[in-house]
């Protein structure tokens, strides 16, 4: 008995020293330094003891399965480092780690792969540590083949102990404690301060431990703020013209002249900058900084804050039932007789739209393939001329109801490379402080904000000849990723961020990443009537509703009266209120009114809907 309880625990204590080993390793890939890892895992240490454990709870089941503690270990530690590459590589590329909520794109990897060519390179200190875990692991094997098999009863023990573990880390009694241990974190902060498997399960069972369904409390707090909102509304009385509105989220697009340092050949933008002179323009703020373009339209169109759903949730990969009852702007157009359309430059694999947009109820719904097979493509991206071409027409081919039209562009996506625009089509851009790779990236990127400015010009000087009035809502859905191939980013070269990790961003310089450019442009106002103002993500579409003088439903009303006038945007480590100061949490103040928002949204999501009863 006692031999048996011995070997049992020297085989606990070797695979324990192989997982504290490692975990170490992954931990060294995902911050990049030996010394760094060490401090973060000693900062959040019962995050990693759980780590710890989990995966010699995992190793203790498949050593008893299978009989070879080398297989096992190698099984467990591929999955973990093929998990913490995958989340370097997708932070260097898009600006931040792997995310549950990622996983809905995991059919897409492919996809997402050839967006990144280029852009996919190991660092020096990763592949010293690949090279350390292939090298471990060789070593386990020939090391392990001089042991004895195990006994049937010493297999046994060890698999109810492996499964005695991991039931302890899987049950809603620890996810409870995780989410007590972890609340304070978003999911982001908790993959940067834990490790990217580490923070993955933290979320998860974070997310099985929340009740996201509303309280009857809840409900009953948010009906009254809703009703007081409604009660109180004055609805237009007056007689309004409905304009052709035209929305165009453009790829990456923001006034690339502002970055400091930096000189080009001609001016990227002239047809912003013009325009700007006779428009409503601004800096229009994001709720993502490099990537995620499907969150910032689906947050436009309908008002709701993605923060306010649970961490492996997003606005894009919802069921499809839920979309049907999802608040949207079109519902306004529709009131007032709108033929609506949603247009992409590129396909419908990303970002579940085609569902979404259906469940949106728009009208009409374009992808590439109905585009003319001899398009201008760069970088096989369909480019934005065409794009306006499309639009113009639909224009032209439209009913006599009044058009709502959503168009998405892509040439401007990344990556910025060399070759992407031939040598006659690049404006050349100068910076003493940029290298030669940082100079590639940013003709390639000149190029194409001038190709999305050139659009935008021919698609206006339509318009201009047109009788009908129109509107046009021109905006850049984020700032584009700039890093280089040697882990660096053209925004810290030129001292536009301090630091390539947005985990370290503090709430000001979070606030300043997030904000592109846009502008509002019109065929029928007086130049003057709408002056410049800073739109936040959640709220432009409503602020659309509103300069139209559309009459607005419960949820805008809503949106418009109570959140809209506290707050310019809410994200993971950033609330912003509408007099541009900065949080990294809500304010105090803030809190009753945010907590009935995320109430209300909750209820449109994840229960039935009870205060706004919309369903398309």
């Amino acid at each position: 008995m006692k031999k048996t309880l011995f070997k049992n625990l020297s085989i606990i204590s070797i695979l324990l020293v192989l997982a504290l080993i490692f975990i170490f390793l992954n931990h060294v890939i995902s911050y990049q330094g030996f010394y760094l890892s060490i401090k973060m895992i000693f900062s959040n240490f019962i995050p990693f003891i759980f780590e710890l454990l989990i995966f010699l709870g995992f190793s203790l089941i498949l050593y008893s399965l299978l009989n070879k503690i080398w297989l096992s270990i190698l099984i467990i530690e591929m999955t973990y480092l093929i998990i913490t590459l995958i989340s370097s590589f997708k932070e260097n590329i898009n600006g931040t780690p792997l995310l549950l909520k990622d996983i809905e794109f995991a059919k897409n990897l492919s996809e997402l792969a050839g967006f990144s060519s280029g852009k996919l390179t190991i660092s020096l200190i990763t592949a010293v540590i690949i090279i350390l875990v292939i090298a471990s692991l060789f070593l386990l094997f020939l090391w392990s083949k001089s042991k004895e098999k195990l006994s049937v009863k010493t297999r046994i023990s060890l698999l109810l102990t492996g499964v005695t573990i991991t039931l302890f880390f899987f049950n809603p009694l620890t996810y409870r404690l995780n989410y007590k241990i972890s609340r304070n974190y978003s999911e982001e902060e908790k993959i940067s301060n834990y490790s990217v498997v580490n923070g993955l399960y933290f979320t998860l069972s974070s997310n099985i431990a929340t009740n996201y369904n509303p309280t009857k409390k809840e409900i009953e707090n948010l009906k009254k703020e809703v009703a007081y909102a409604t009660d109180n509304y004055t609805f237009n009385n007056k007689e309004i013209i409905t304009p052709n509105v035209i929305f165009i989220m453009s790829e990456a697009f923001f006034d690339i002249t502002e970055l400091p340092d930096v000189s080009y050949s001609e001016d990227p933008c002239p047809n912003f900058h013009e325009l700007s002179k006779i428009s409503t323009s601004g800096k229009f703020v994001s709720t993502t900084f490099s990537g995620g373009t499907g969150y910032v339209e689906a947050e436009v169109l309908t008002g709701l804050c993605g923060k306010n759903l649970k961490g492996s949730s997003n606005l894009t990969a919802l069921s499809n039932d839920v979309y049907n009852k999802m608040p949207v702007i079109t519902d306004v157009f529709k009131n007032y007789g709108y033929e609506t359309t949603f247009l992409h430059s590129y396909n419908s694999n990303l970002y579940n739209r085609l569902n979404m947009y259906k469940g949106f109820g728009f009208d009409n719904i374009f992808f590439d393939d109905t585009f003319p097979s001899d398009v201008t493509k760069h970088n096989e991206l369909i480019s934005d001329s065409d794009l306006t071409k499309k639009i113009i027409s639909l224009i032209e081919s439209k009913s006599d109801k009044p058009m709502f039209m959503y168009a998405v562009s892509m040439e401007n996506h990344y990556p910025y490379i060399n070759g992407k625009y031939a040598p006659n089509e690049r404006i050349d851009v100068k910076s003493k402080k940029l290298s030669e790779n940082e100079l590639e990236i940013m003709n390639a990127l000149a190029d194409g904000i001038n190709g999305a400015d050139t659009a935008l010009g021919e698609l206006v000087d339509y318009l201009k000849n047109e009788d009908e009035p129109y509107m046009v809502v021109f905006f850049g859905d984020h700032l584009p990723n700039l890093s280089t191939t040697d882990g660096k980013s053209v925004y810290t070269t030129l001292g536009v961020s301090s630091s390539t990790a947005t985990s370290t961003w503090q709430p000001e310089e979070l606030f300043k990443m997030l904000q592109t450019d846009y502008l509002i442009w019109t065929n029928y106002e007086e130049d003057g009537n709408y002056p410049d103002k800073t739109e936040g993500c959640t709220f432009l579409g409503l602020s659309v509703l509103k300069r139209l003088g559309f009459n607005l439903t419960d949820y805008y009303i809503y949106l418009d009266s109570v959140i809209a006038k506290s707050t310019l945007i809410y994200r993971d480590r950033l609330f912003v209120d509408q007099n541009k100061k900065c949080y990294k949490t809500i304010p105090e103040n803030k809190i009753e009114l945010m907590n009935n928002y995320k109430t209300a949204v909750r209820d449109i999501i994840y229960s039935d809907n009870e205060v706004f009863k919309i369903n398309r």
